[in-house]
């Protein structure tokens, strides 16, 4: 990771890892809630698919915060969704915990994490672009995909073991970690005032309508990409969705099982490092479909395993492909940012909505496939349409992708 900071030039400048200790406050945070919330939810609601459905109500709003974001906050600094971050983190937890066990909560509660996911995803892209040189977006993404994937590797043990005590006893932990996290994001903001990289460039509010006519002719380019890029997104929801409830029974079966979701995310914390060397030889963009392909054969295989030694196998195969492809294509995603220039919050905003939907359809559609099926053999089908797509991304999308400047501007 040192080697991640220096090649950042953030030797004389503390603001980069001072924002990486606070992503990983954060996310392990959020690891506890990820990994807490279905059991939580499935407990409380009775119904796998009806969990799945409370599940996506947080993409949903998610989604509709990157509509309105992309439109109306792009004047908005970085350190707006840095703080906003840090408050509506607190209160996803507190809702649960405080609040009356009902299921309007519930989907309150599912409302927060969604606005909190999204916001930290713009305080992410905002900060990389206006403080990290692009030559090392790769290097910064990198960074903060081993850092937060850290945080959702320990994340799963914790609540594993805290599960022991009481369903909520995560949801306090998370709590703690989030009221941390506010602090840290109260002494980081003060940090960013004083740095000494370039002065942060900020955009015009567009109206919704300009908004979704920027997000057509940005999909007129970059709509193969974006189908990968969301059903990346599907397995990664898939896992924190139908996954925990797939660890939940392997463990009643093998003490291995204990397993499952740390070896999804063990990969995760050193992969993005690979990404900029292995980006200079093949490219961001095929690197991002050969591996989306890897990772999407070893889910087929994860979904007909027919022991817990295949199952734990395939799932850290798949895993690591996946993350690097993610990695990359988020790295991808910066350079567009950054070419379109005024356009890049309404880009940032299209992105988003591809983790958005991917967690609104993926934990349904599992949970509707596993009901149907079995919840291990949902992920051979995803694995399924993952190959299929990816390969014919890596046929039909060209290797240079041309930003449409001419019809932004005329807009």
């Amino acid at each position: 990771m040192r080697s991640i900071f220096t090649s950042i030039g953030q030797k004389t400048n503390p603001t980069f890892m001072f924002y990486m200790t606070l992503l990983f406050i954060i996310a392990l945070g959020d690891a506890l809630m990820s990994y807490t919330t279905p059991i939580f939810l499935e407990e409380n609601l009775n119904n796998t698919l009806f969990m799945g459905i409370v599940f996506s109500t947080s993409s949903l709003v998610g989604f509709i915060f990157d509509i309105y974001a992309g439109a109306y906050l792009k004047n908005k600094t970085h350190n707006f969704f840095l703080i906003s971050t840090a408050i509506v983190a607190i209160s996803f937890p507190a809702i649960l915990i405080f609040l009356p066990k009902h299921v309007f909560f519930y989907i309150l509660a599912m409302a927060m994490w969604g606005i909190y996911y999204e916001a930290r995803s713009f305080s992410q892209f905002t900060y990389i672009k206006n403080w990290i040189p692009k030559p090392s977006y790769s290097f910064a993404w990198g960074a903060i995909q081993n850092i937060g994937s850290l945080a959702y590797l320990l994340g799963p043990i914790l609540a594993s073991y805290l599960l022991m005590r009481t369903t909520e006893t995560p949801l306090y932990f998370a709590l703690a970690l989030f009221s941390l996290g506010f602090l840290c994001t109260l002494m980081i903001m003060r940090n960013l005032d004083k740095s000494v990289h370039h002065k942060e460039v900020l955009g015009d509010n567009v109206s919704l309508i300009k908004e979704l006519r920027v997000w057509k002719v940005l999909s007129g380019r970059l709509w193969m990409i974006w189908i990968v890029w969301f059903l990346l997104w599907c397995v990664d929801a898939a896992f924190w969705s139908v996954g925990i409830l797939l660890a939940e029974n392997l463990k009643e079966v093998s003490t291995y099982g204990w397993y499952f979701i740390p070896l999804y995310m063990l990969p995760k914390t050193f992969t993005g490092s690979f990404v900029p060397k292995l980006s200079q030889v093949s490219g961001k963009k095929y690197l991002t479909f050969v591996t989306a392909i890897v990772g999407g054969v070893a889910l087929i295989f994860l979904g007909i395993g027919t022991n817990i030694y295949t199952l734990l196998l395939f799932n850290f195969i798949s895993s690591a492909a996946i993350s690097l492809a993610m990695t990359a294509m988020s790295a991808t995603f910066e350079d567009y940012i950054s070419r379109v220039g005024k356009y890049g919050p309404e880009l940032i905003g299209l992105e988003q909505t591809a983790s958005s939907l991917g967690y609104i359809i993926a934990p349904i559609g599992m949970a509707a496939i596993a009901t149907v099926l079995t919840d291990q053999l949902a992920f051979a089908v995803l694995g399924g349409i993952i190959t299929l797509v990816s390969g014919l991304a890596l046929l039909i999308v060209p290797r240079k992708v041309k930003m449409p400047q001419e019809r932004l501007n005329s807009l």
